[in-house]
C-alpha cells in the first residue's frame, strides 16, 4: 500500500450558524515529496494543529475581515506545529522543528518559508506549548488584560 496524504478543505463557506462536517472535505491525495520543492521551499510533516475562535470567522468568506477567509476546495490554513522533512532553503534544515501561521491541514505540505519559525531543539520546552501558552492565544489574553483592561496585582 502506497503512503497517503490526508487533507482538510473546506467544502462551502459557511456565512452563519455552527458549521458542521458536511461543511469540510477530508481525503487522500498523494503525499509530496523532496523532488517537488523549489527555490526556499520546506516539506513539513504536521505534528500539531490549532483551532481558535478567530478561524470562525475565516470560515464566512466575509471580504472585510482583518484576516482573508478559506478559501473552498483549497486546504485550511492555521497555526501548527510540525517537522521539516526536507528543505532547499538555505535557513531550515530537515530535522528542524517549526511554528507558524501557514500551516495547511494536511499529514504534509510543501510551502514557502513565510510564516515560518524554528522552535530551539534544545529549549526543553514541549513544541505544543508554542499553540498554547507561547503562542497567539495566550498572547492575545495577555495583551487584552494587562494593556487593555490595565489589570493590576
Amino acid at each position: 500500500m502506497s503512503p497517503s496524504n490526508t487533507r482538510v478543505s473546506l467544502v462551502k463557506h459557511v456565512v452563519s450558524g455552527a458549521p458542521t462536517l458536511a461543511d469540510f472535505k477530508v481525503e487522500s491525495t498523494s503525499v509530496p515529496n523532496k523532488a517537488s520543492l523549489q527555490d526556499d521551499q520546506i516539506l513539513v510533516r504536521t505534528l500539531y494543529l490549532s483551532v481558535d475562535p478567530y478561524m470562525r470567522g475565516r470560515l464566512s468568506g466575509a471580504q472585510d475581515s482583518y484576516v482573508e477567509s478559506f478559501v473552498p476546495g483549497k486546504p485550511l490554513i492555521g497555526l501548527g506545529v510540525g517537522v521539516i522533512e526536507a528543505s532547499t532553503s538555505a535557513n531550515y534544515k530537515e530535522g528542524d522543528v517549526v511554528t507558524g501561521d501557514q500551516f495547511q491541514w494536511e499529514t504534509k505540505f510543501i510551502s514557502s518559508t513565510k510564516g515560518f519559525t524554528k522552535i530551539p531543539a534544545s529549549s526543553g520546552i514541549s513544541p505544543a506549548n508554542y499553540l498554547g501558552i507561547l503562542g497567539m492565544p495566550s498572547f492575545t489574553a495577555y495583551v487584552g488584560v494587562v494593556s487593555l483592561a490595565n489589570a493590576k496585582a
